[in-house]
């Protein structure tokens, strides 16, 4: 994302996936399944992601699949979002009063 300069478009992409993992359970028990097969894993990102994210991002949810590491895709959503943060100077605090 950097080297192509769209880490902000890459960002709001993961922004997406994640409210998707975290709003439609069935999408994450679809993808995690070893039962649903890579073609049918790979229907339901293309009719969810493709038309709303970048197509650096749809081509990187596409390579887990092929892959077979689709049941990383909330931790490798954390982890963007922690190296995105850390790389602008964001730090996560919690207040209490």
């Amino acid at each position: 994302a950097e080297e192509k300069q769209i880490t902000e478009a890459v960002k709001a992409d993961v922004i997406l996936i994640d409210s998707v993992i975290k709003q439609v359970p069935e999408f994450v028990n679809a993808i995690e399944s070893p039962i649903v097969k890579a073609s049918v894993k790979n229907n339901i990102i293309e009719k969810i992601f493709k038309s709303n994210v970048n197509e650096y991002t749809y081509k990187f949810l596409q390579l887990l699949v092929t892959s077979s590491r689709e049941i990383f895709l909330p931790a490798i959503v954390r982890n963007f979002m922690d190296i995105y943060r850390k790389k602008q100077g964001i730090t996560k605090s919690i207040v209490k009063s």
